[in-house]
């Protein structure tokens, strides 16, 4: 059975503030709107109840003002023996209700424009203060948005490791078999990033197609990014501790990629935008990879001569796996001490390989350990299904200056096991 989430809980929560305040308004007003602009307001997190409270208000004041002119109306021209009459007037204008809704940009507080306008004017005696009457129905229903603001806003204290820092893993953690971010696991990091818990991603990934998939999520510290080469301040919008291939290294490989008639797609960095050059597309594969990936923002694919190119921050390699697995072979017996190699199958082209090569700078506990001493942060929990060494690099790197160094590995089998990791060493004890 699932068990009762938060947001269950907040909502019932919500609730009996709202009757708590019913009755110290000497049972003023009618509660159940209260009640259900309460629970129709309550969100996971903080961001999204900012957003729909205030989306909310604008809802309440639209289905009001109408609500009110509707009552003024019925109670100057319809008489209340032509009932028929009225309920056609309300249906009507529920049309224009939802109609402004979404031309002023509201379309997520439709609803309570409705529910707020029909309270009006369809819960009301003949006899009352129409201007009153709405006034009345407006205060019930604001008072119930902002106790789910309150409520959301509200946080439990507990010993947060606020000196600590999580580096979390992309694709070998957050992500789930399928290869992607979980609507939980969105969530419970916007969550904790609002409780203040230091979180770095860690990614294979440019910058840019990281943002693109976290773009809802509010990250604060830098992300780590294609595999340590680099690293992206998200609140500057800058690249910083760019790693490039070495000249000589460049020019030699791009000559043997010449000469064995294979394509490369070369990153760098040209005033903080990610430029990618490629001379030409060979097979299908490579042309279905720049279709999907020239769509990104902040990021350029450029058409020609590669072979005078420098200051790569990766170079890309898609081949048919025989062909490539030969090429990896004659680099390695280069053994040039000056770059990093990685070499994988293709997961989603299952007779091709893809090969990446860096600069033997670019490694990601460089990077956390710049962040480390800017944010003097004192603890480091790494966590990860399999990066082993950059654990073994952290410990190397990091015990000189005492800090603590934990490496926390995620089992992939337990759905959203790295954010559940995440919260619970946020909120053990120190």
């Amino acid at each position: 059975m699932p068990r009762i989430g938060r947001r269950i809980l907040k909502s019932s929560l919500a609730v009996f503030l709202c009757f708590v305040i019913y009755l110290l308004r000497g049972q003023e007003g009618i509660v159940f709107y209260s009640c259900i602009a309460a629970v129709l307001c309550i969100q996971q997190d903080v961001t999204n109840s900012k957003r729909v409270a205030f989306n909310r208000i604008k809802g309440t004041f639209l289905g009001g003002f109408i609500g009110m002119a509707v009552l003024l109306f019925e109670q100057s021209f319809i008489s209340q023996d032509y009932m028929l009459i009225q309920y056609i007037i309300i249906s009507v204008t529920i049309i224009v209700v939802i109609y402004l809704s979404v031309l002023l940009n509201m379309k997520s507080a439709s609803y309570i424009s409705c529910v707020v306008f029909m309270s009006i004017t369809v819960s009301h005696a003949m006899d009352v203060n129409p201007y009153l009457f709405a006034i009345n129905r407006m205060i019930d229903t604001l008072i119930g948005i902002f106790v789910a603001l309150f409520i959301n806003g509200v946080h439990l204290p507990n010993h947060h490791h606020d000196t600590s820092l999580f580096v979390v893993s992309l694709e070998h953690g957050l992500y789930n078999e399928e290869g992607q971010l979980s609507a939980y696991t969105k969530v419970k990091m916007k969550q904790l990033l609002e409780r203040h818990a230091n979180i770095a991603i860690m990614s294979e990934q440019s910058p840019v197609d990281v943002l693109s998939e976290l773009k809802d999520i509010p990250l604060q510290l830098p992300l780590i990014a294609m595999n340590g080469a680099c690293c992206y301040d998200i609140k500057k919008q800058e690249y910083q501790h760019c790693q490039y291939i070495n000249e000589a290294s460049m020019k030699r490989l791009l000559t043997i990629f010449q000469d064995a008639k294979i394509n490369c797609f070369i990153h760098t960095v040209i005033h903080q935008i990610l430029h990618v050059y490629y001379q030409d597309l060979h097979h299908a594969v490579e042309e279905e990879y720049y279709h999907r990936m020239r769509k990104t923002p902040y990021k350029n694919y450029i058409c020609q001569d590669v072979k005078d190119m420098k200051n790569a921050l990766m170079i890309l390699v898609m081949e048919k796996k025989e062909k490539l697995s030969l090429l990896y072979k004659q680099l390695l017996a280069l053994q040039d001490p000056s770059i990093r190699m990685i070499y994988k199958n293709d997961e989603e082209h299952h007779a091709y390989a893809i090969l990446e090569i860096y600069s033997a700078t670019a490694c990601k506990d460089r990077i956390i350990s710049e962040v480390m001493l800017k944010k003097a942060f004192t603890t480091l929990y790494v966590i990860s299904e399999e990066d082993s060494r950059l654990l073994q690099m952290s410990d190397k790197r990091f015990v000189k200056s005492n800090t603590a160094v934990h490496y926390v590995e995620v089992d992939k089998k337990k759905e959203d096991g790295a954010i559940r990791m995440v919260e619970k060493c946020y909120r053990k004890r120190h």
